[in-house]
């Protein structure tokens, strides 16, 4: 919890920056309702298998403003709540899926915070974990 208060508090203090800062949720996805959110940029990496009208198997990306948990969201509002009145906009990378097995979970988790790295992010919130340790 003190790491989490560190950040809120430096978020809150960097007003003078001449810059909207960017805070990436790597989670489960954050509603759409949400203030702050950035005006672009958002991304999910879940992939769904499904069948088309056809019956054909295709892939469909997932939903960054849809949240499997309600976690990211959860963190979004606290963000919010604490931020104070920071330049900032919440960037939503989706990666986490409850049901998911053994590491796609660690697969997507990476390639969020890699792209959270590579479009420039000030911030990163990293929520992991999930039901059972992962062996």
């Amino acid at each position: 919890m003190k790491k989490c208060l560190t950040v809120l508090l430096t978020l809150a203090t960097l007003k003078a920056t001449g810059k909207t800062l960017i805070v990436a949720i790597v989670d489960s996805g954050i509603d759409k309702s949400v203030p702050h959110l950035c005006a672009s940029g958002h991304k999910s990496f879940i992939k769904y298998k499904t069948k088309d009208a056809q019956g054909n198997q295709v892939t469909k990306n997932g939903n960054p403003f849809y949240d499997t948990s309600n976690h990211g969201t959860h963190i979004a509002g606290l963000i919010n709540r604490n931020a104070g009145n920071a330049d900032y906009c919440l960037l939503s990378l989706q990666y986490y899926l409850p049901d998911s097995k053994g590491t796609q979970n660690l697969e997507r988790f990476k390639d969020a915070l890699a792209y959270a790295v590579a479009v420039g992010a000030d911030f990163i919130n990293i929520s992991g974990g999930g039901p059972t340790p992962f062996r």
